[in-house]
């Protein structure tokens, strides 16, 4: 899809891939939307609602990761506010703001459960 049937879709949301891979730069890829004359004309881009996603090709454990992301980034009063960070593949959670447990999934993979 191209700048111009991105703008004309208007979309209130934009989820990007690589939201997970070590090295992702989310300041510079919401940056990209921003300076760009088509696409600042956005309305997900103008209203700040620019996220980072998963990965192409992922599997069950990354796809609770992605659906939290998720959740905490369109519907923060239901599920708590996603955390403003620079680098990194996924912020830390404290324990109270988690939406799964992750030593029962840990728990689960190892066959302790």
């Amino acid at each position: 899809m191209d700048n111009e049937t991105l703008l004309e879709a208007d979309p209130d949301v934009i989820l990007f891939l690589g939201g997970f891979e070590p090295g992702t730069d989310i300041t510079e890829r919401r940056d990209l939307f921003e300076s760009d004359s088509v696409t600042a004309e956005i309305t997900a881009v103008q209203e700040d609602r620019v996220y980072p996603q998963g990965a192409r090709y992922q599997g069950p454990i990354l796809h609770l990761f992605q659906l939290e992301m998720t959740a905490k980034q369109l519907y923060p009063e239901q599920f708590g506010e996603w955390p403003s960070y620079e680098e990194g593949p996924y912020p830390d959670l404290p324990e109270n703001e988690q939406l799964f447990d992750r030593k029962r999934v840990a728990d689960i993979i190892n066959g302790t459960f």
